[in-house]
């Protein structure tokens, strides 16, 4: 099992193909029971893939899996391995994003384009590969948990500048 952590965690290094970033985290892990002096019958790891490109997303899943299965069969031990929640790539499309952009400057806050994706697990994706769309988030502060940190508490004071925004979006689209 620490051999499949460490593969794991360390293949975004290693896989030369993938063109750009890539990340492979840990997010659980079981071995055996509370039972001294016995050895494990059973262990889980759980890892969260990411990837902002599709392409690299699928050498990354590729290479994880032989990785896990080689190690697997050098331990002579069983594996089962089980993918949920796969979310492809959101890609914003410029008319969208635009629109998002106008929407800001109708209701006077501040839009700010950030320079690489966000690295959240994120569904969006499913409908900007059968949709135009763009993927944008309401800020909450620099002091603030992030979004997906233990400690985040959804600041209600947001609420009112996301429907602005949605509003404004909503009458570009039927205008």
């Amino acid at each position: 099992v620490s051999e499949i952590i460490s593969e794991l965690t360390g293949l975004p290094r290693k896989v030369r193909l993938i063109k750009d970033f890539s990340l492979v985290t840990i997010i659980h892990s079981k071995i055996g029971e509370r039972a001294f002096g016995t050895s494990p019958g059973y262990a889980e790891v759980m890892a969260t893939l990411r990837s902002y490109k599709n392409n690299d997303m699928k050498l990354l899943t590729d290479e994880a899996v032989k990785k896990s299965k080689q190690i697997a069969k050098k331990h002579r031990l069983k594996i089962k391995i089980e993918f949920t929640e796969e979310f492809p790539a959101t890609v914003n499309e410029s008319i969208c994003v635009k629109k998002i952009d106008n929407a800001a400057k109708e209701n006077k806050l501040k839009a700010q384009k950030i320079k690489t994706p966000f690295k959240w697990s994120e569904d969006f994706g499913h409908f900007t590969n059968h949709f135009n769309g763009a993927l944008f988030g309401l800020g909450s502060g620099i002091k603030h948990p992030a979004l997906h940190n233990p400690n985040y508490d959804f600041p209600d004071e947001i609420i009112e500048p996301g429907v602005k925004i949605f509003y404004s979006i909503i009458k570009q689209i039927l205008n």
